[in-house]
């Protein structure tokens, strides 16, 4: 009797334990907190988290430390294997799969993955305006991006203006031009260029000049501001 008591007690400890991790993890990934979720896989056993859930950490982690070949690889397991589970998340993570298929270069696979999401959306009745409020916010306008293959024109947006974030530090800039990628005459996705890192990875010194410091660690790769 001892015994059993003694092996239900460490099922019971077992469960919770894995409850615990499954809520951690999932905590850092509602808030954003990458570094921490990174710390957190490392010392974590993976049998002790919900598989969909780690491969989703994992995904994430690969995603904003710039390891886009390894996102694709666990992004692909993620949505061919666990679709059910994924649930609502299938969206947000075939969007991510095409942003990192985009980072290695693979841009073919990546416009055609988020033209087969443009289409399934549209099956569903849902209006393309409805994944961002550029269209509700913003000025309708035009960009034009010159190549060897020609001159390509999309359709775009100009807000009055848009808050960034960069580390811990926020700024605003005024008159924020955002591409759609679509064609502007013909209405179809254009290759996804636009989508190539620059959603988190590209910035410039009118977001920099708004900061009283800003700090380049490239050990641990990260960027902190600090406001004025």
């Amino acid at each position: 009797m001892k015994r059993i008591l003694t092996i239900l007690c460490l099922l019971a400890t077992l469960t919770a334990q894995a409850q615990n991790a499954d809520e951690r993890i999932g905590t850092l990934i509602s808030g954003s907190r990458w570094f921490d979720l990174a710390r957190e896989l490392k010392v974590t056993p993976a049998d002790s988290v919900n598989p969909m859930l780690h491969k989703m950490a994992t995904a994430l982690t690969h995603h904003y430390f710039n390891r886009p070949d390894s996102a694709c690889i666990v992004l692909e397991d993620l949505l061919n294997n666990y679709p059910e589970a994924l649930g609502d998340n299938t969206l947000s993570m075939a969007m991510l799969m095409g942003v990192n298929l985009a980072r290695t270069d693979r841009y073919a696979e990546a416009a055609g993955l988020i033209q087969d999401i443009c289409s399934q959306l549209a099956a569903q009745g849902v209006d393309s305006s409805q994944t961002g409020n550029a269209e509700a916010d913003g000025t309708p306008d035009s960009l034009r991006v010159a190549g060897v293959g020609g001159v390509s024109i999309t359709r775009s947006y100009r807000l009055p203006y848009k808050e960034f974030r960069l580390g811990n530090g926020t700024t605003v800039l005024d008159s924020v031009m955002v591409d759609t990628g679509i064609d502007l005459h013909t209405g179809v996705t254009q290759t996804v260029q636009y989508l190539n890192g620059a959603e988190d990875g590209t910035i410039g010194l009118d977001i920099l000049e708004n900061f009283k410091m800003v700090i380049l660690n490239l050990e641990e790769m990260y960027i902190e501001a600090i406001p004025y």
